[in-house]
This record gives structure tokens, sequence and C-alpha cells, in this order.
């Protein structure tokens, strides 16, 4: 299998090429976690029920957001995923309380699909709120309701560290800033073990790049670069091509030179 990654690696000053936004992971770590922009930049549009089985696609303009119920019973569960989008997309997830239990970003044409799994605790409304950052379509697709699974809870409790990790934690003022950074990485560590159990291996390498580019934050980067590596041999073996190149570019282009190691980058590619 030959994987093609146009890439330009300027030593010592990191600097972006084609694909510098597309599949990135710390570019899709900044487009999410920019939850304030999302809603205040966000145009609304009526809210829509997402009926079960259903395939929607709905045209979108640049920084418009578009809203869809899922009607649930107690016990029952449902996955939806994007599998199809001309542009990034961030999805936000919601209980019936209005809770938010879930956080999702897709860049164009990325192959790792996300599943957006509901788990109900009691009946009533779910909700998925899609934002778009510039003009195209995106397909969502409903699965159908189902008696909740042990792999459902896994899937749900992941998806809800994330939210604490991104958006709970970090905005909680009663937390001191050195006590949030442990705290986040924990919820980043026992959401990949969650993964791991599950024997989700594109959603391990998920999980893995995630680590990566918090470690690369706290200046760790001989981690950054581990959890890159594994992530990249992962995806070499599900035979995700796309997905491999975004990481082999963020490996490569981003944690290497981070370390000091241009040898080792120029080696990668």
């Amino acid at each position: 299998k030959m994987i093609l990654c146009f890439t330009v690696i300027v030593l010592g000053s990191l600097q972006l090429s084609a694909p510098e936004i597309k599949g990135n992971p710390k570019i899709i770590e900044e487009l999410v976690s920019n939850n304030e922009n999302l809603e205040t930049l966000s145009v609304e549009r009526d809210i829509q029920e997402l009926k079960p089985g259903e395939v929607v696609r709905r045209d979108a303009k640049a920084n418009e957001k578009q809203s869809f119920i899922i009607k649930l019973k107690a016990g029952e569960s449902v996955t939806v995923t994007i599998p199809q989008h001309s542009m990034a997309v961030v999805a936000k997830t919601y209980n019936s309380d209005g809770e938010q239990i879930g956080q999702f970003a897709q860049q164009q044409d990325e192959m790792i699909t996300q599943p957006i799994v509901f788990a109900a605790d009691k009946q009533g409304d779910y909700r998925i709120d899609v934002f778009t950052s510039w003009s195209g379509f995106y397909l969502l697709n409903c699965g159908m309701p189902r008696e909740t699974t042990e792999i459902d809870r896994k899937h749900f409790a992941a998806q809800k560290l994330y939210v604490e990790y991104l958006i709970t934690l970090p905005n909680n003022p009663n937390i001191p800033s050195e006590e949030k950074t442990g705290k986040r990485l924990e919820k980043l560590l026992e959401r990949a073990a969650i993964y791991r159990a599950a024997n989700e291996p594109e959603l391990i390498a998920l999980s893995l790049s995630d680590l990566a580019v918090f470690y690369g934050s706290l200046a760790e980067y001989s981690k950054m670069v581990a959890g890159y590596e594994e992530a990249l041999e992962i995806l070499r073996s599900t035979g995700s091509a796309a997905d491999e190149c975004a990481v082999l570019f963020a490996l490569a282009n981003d944690a290497l030179q981070r370390k000091g190691d241009f040898q080792k980058a120029i080696d990668y590619l």
C-alpha cells in the first residue's frame, strides 16, 4: 500500500502546509475546544426531529448551527454518525435535561467516523447540535434504537470523559490550574483505556492523538511523539489511509520538530 502525503518541513520553525487543517489533530483540538465562539458565531436554524433509520442530508452555510432531536425511551440507545461531509463539522450532544454529554469534531473527508452514542437513562428528547465552519453539506445517519448494551455504556462514558476534559474542568473556577492539568490528563487516559477495553482500534488511535496533543501543550514531547507513533501503527493496521497520513503529518511536522529530532522527522516522510 502506498500512502501519498504532500508535506513541507521547515526545520526549526514549524511551518505548516497542506493538509495543514484537514485531519490535523492539533487543529481539531482547537476547533472543538473553542466552545464559546461556536455558540456566538453560529446562526441557528429550526430544530428537526431525527427519526430512527433516517439519513438526512443538510446543506449549511459558514458558521451555522443546526439542531436535531431524537426521542428515546428509558434504557434505549441509538448511534448517530456523520459519514460524509464537505466541510469541517463540530457536533455537541445533550441529554433530556439539557446537559452536554458529548462533543465531536470531524474534518473534511476524514475517514474515521466517530460513533455518537446516546444512552437514555429516562424517556425524553435528546439533542444534537451540528456546527459548520464553511458552506457545504453533511449527512446525518440515525441508527435504530436498541436496548442499551455494555458497549453502549462504554462509548457513552468515554464521550462524557472527553466533555469533562475539554469543557467542564477548564471552566471550573474552583479548581487550581495546576490541579486541572492532572485531572484533565486523567480523563484522557481513562477515555483511552475504555476504547482499549472495547477493542475499538480507530477510536484508540483517536484517543492517543488527543493525548499527544495534550502532552505537547505540557512540553512533554517524548510522550507526544510516543502517542502519535502508537496511533500511526494502529491506523496502518486498519487501513485508514487518510487518517494515517494526518497522524504522520502531525508526528513529523509537529511532535518530532518540537522534540528536536529533525532527522527522524525527515525519515518518516
